[in-house]
């Protein structure tokens, strides 16, 4: 009964338009659930009830512009790429490059680590996603110029491949 007095007074909160407050309620209805450690590689179950409020919450927080406390909420019922969102919003861009890499978003994941200049983080993203190019632009940021020079050449670019062999004193290739 408790819980759904929260919950009620978080939709009110929520239609109001007083987020902050919609935010704390829904934590407060949260609160009501047992804590359920988190075990590294495994799944942790959560009742319907619970993922549905955790739901409610991060987005009460989002839109009051908590970022980083949304995306610990949807981070904990598995909402990857909505996590990833509002870590990047938060600034963090490396938690959200990882966050879109687990959800399988290696494209997004590879341009968040560019923004947060995270360059061998946004290469191997762009290459595990298949996109060689950016790959290899990445690694020249990095300043690995023989491993750019390698996608390059693996693109068909040879005149760039030659172009970051050059800059990493690698005239050999």
């Amino acid at each position: 009964a408790v819980r759904k007095e929260y919950t009620l007074s978080g939709k009110y909160f929520t239609h109001s338009g007083n987020h902050i407050k919609a935010a704390e309620q829904y934590e407060e209805a949260l609160k009501k659930f047992p804590q359920l450690a988190s075990i590294p590689g495994q799944k942790t179950y959560r009742s319907d009830e619970e993922l549905k409020l955790t739901r409610y919450a991060a987005s009460a927080h989002h839109k009051a512009e908590n970022y980083a406390r949304a995306a610990e909420l949807y981070l904990r019922i598995d909402a990857g790429e909505e996590g990833a969102k509002n870590l990047e919003l938060a600034g963090d861009f490396r938690g959200a490059g990882e966050a879109f890499a687990q959800a399988g978003l290696l494209a997004e994941a590879g341009r968040v680590f560019l923004e947060g200049d995270f360059y061998v983080e946004a290469a191997q993203s762009f290459k595990m996603d298949g996109n060689l190019m950016l790959a290899a632009e990445a690694y020249e940021k990095a300043g690995e110029f023989i491993t750019a020079g390698d996608l390059f050449d693996k693109a068909g670019k040879p005149f760039l491949a030659s172009s970051a062999y050059t800059e990493g004193d690698n005239l050999d290739k």
